[in-house]
């Protein structure tokens, strides 16, 4: 697979994740789902981890996912969804 990919988009793409979760958290349905989710067998991460687990994704960690995952002759789907 060819392609490379910025440090600067790495950064957009966490500032994003950042707000969004941020915005959430102040919606019923998260801590609905939050606490749904809290019963089954796979627990949610514990809030106070999110961030500092986002913030310790960095420009190789995504390239040597991106390496190991992407590979040619795998089929992926993706769904870009606007506001």
């Amino acid at each position: 697979i060819a392609g490379d990919i910025a440090a600067q988009a790495i950064h957009n793409f966490k500032t994003q994740l950042q707000l969004n979760r941020d915005k959430r958290l102040k919606e019923n349905g998260f801590w609905t789902r939050y606490i749904m989710n809290s019963m089954g067998p796979l627990k949610p991460m514990p809030l106070e981890e999110f961030s500092p687990t986002l913030d310790s994704v960095s420009l190789e960690d995504v390239k040597m996912a991106a390496k190991h995952y992407l590979k040619k002759g795998r089929g992926y789907f993706a769904s870009l969804r606007p506001k």
